[in-house]
């Protein structure tokens, strides 16, 4: 894949932009996330490829000192070998794989900076999870190569996940300009399960907690005069993983030709930076992951690009 459309949607926004004049308070938002190696803007076209996501999240509850968000998001995530064109399996060092899932969750932020965001995801491993078309489509729209070797792909299984996310601060220093926040993260799945912990630490002109894009939705308030932001970040992460089947192949399904083993410990190290404004927010990270397949496989890497709309 390649990036050309989100510069003609930063292009779109940045039209729209002047005509924002006013300070209002915004209680709902919509936001598009894309993930894809080919951010990093060097060819590679591997691994966990590409990744969309399109949420719609509102403030259901507001008061001093605590604040309840639900969100509704719509995911697609595509796999592949080394390559998306390597049509023999004796040289595939990852499954071809996709996931589709819908997902609703809820998060309470509280003013002490914590944060506990509550999800249950349906969704569907394989075939029918569209992966194949979507590849072969923007390969076709942007004349790259043809994808081959989907008929391998890990096979069709319906998952039921439930997630949980946990957050808190550490420390921030005087100036108000730097702080760490630990962070933690489980997911139960017959799809994914596993656990990780690991340390936030942001740097630049942010928010309180309650009122911060970096608490995903933080910044939906009833009040009119939320400050902007501009920080950058990094988020180093520890995850043990108990089953991934997009590697391992479907839990209830064996039927998967091409499966390898997980590697049970992934270390990943995020690094990007966030700006909000009004309403809109954008940002840009950069995502390096260790080994995940037990295979000839190397480390994985992309990048992530957010956009979100706020709405009165």
């Amino acid at each position: 894949m390649r990036p050309a459309f989100f510069f003609v949607l930063l292009f779109v926004f940045g039209s729209a932009y002047p005509l924002i004049l006013r300070a209002q308070a915004y209680q709902r938002q919509v936001e598009l996330r894309s993930d894809d190696d080919s951010y990093l803007f060097y060819g590679q076209d591997k691994y966990y490829t590409a990744g969309t996501f399109l949420s719609y999240s509102y403030l259901a509850k507001e008061s001093a000192n605590r604040k309840i968000i639900h969100l509704l998001e719509f995911g697609q995530l595509i796999f592949t070998p080394y390559a998306g064109n390597v049509n023999d399996p004796g040289r595939q060092d990852r499954p071809f794989a996709g996931y589709a899932y819908i997902q609703g969750s809820r998060s309470y932020i509280n003013e002490a900076g914590r944060m506990l965001k509550l999800s249950a995801a349906l969704g569907q491993l394989g075939p029918q999870s569209g992966a194949e078309q979507v590849q072969e489509f923007v390969h076709r729209l942007l004349n790259l190569y043809k994808p081959a070797g989907w008929q391998y792909q890990i096979q069709n299984e319906t998952g039921l996940q439930f997630q949980a996310d946990y957050s808190m601060p550490i420390t921030k220093d005087k100036s108000g300009t730097l702080d760490i926040n630990m962070v933690n993260h489980g997911s139960l799945s017959n799809i994914f399960s596993n656990a990780a912990t690991g340390l936030l630490l942001r740097v630049g002109r942010f928010n309180d907690p309650m009122h911060s894009v970096a608490m995903g939705g933080g910044n939906l308030s009833k009040q009119e005069k939320i400050q902007n932001e501009f920080f950058f970040y990094s988020k180093a992460m520890a995850n043990y993983v108990f089953y991934d089947a997009t590697i391992e192949g479907g839990f209830f399904n064996k039927k998967s030709q091409i499966v390898f083993d997980r590697m049970p410990f992934v270390f990943s190290g995020e690094f990007g930076c966030q700006y909000s404004h009004r309403r809109w927010a954008l940002s840009y990270s950069v995502i390096f992951k260790s080994k995940e397949v037990r295979s000839i496989a190397r480390a994985d890497q992309y990048a992530s690009i957010h956009i979100s709309y706020r709405i009165k």
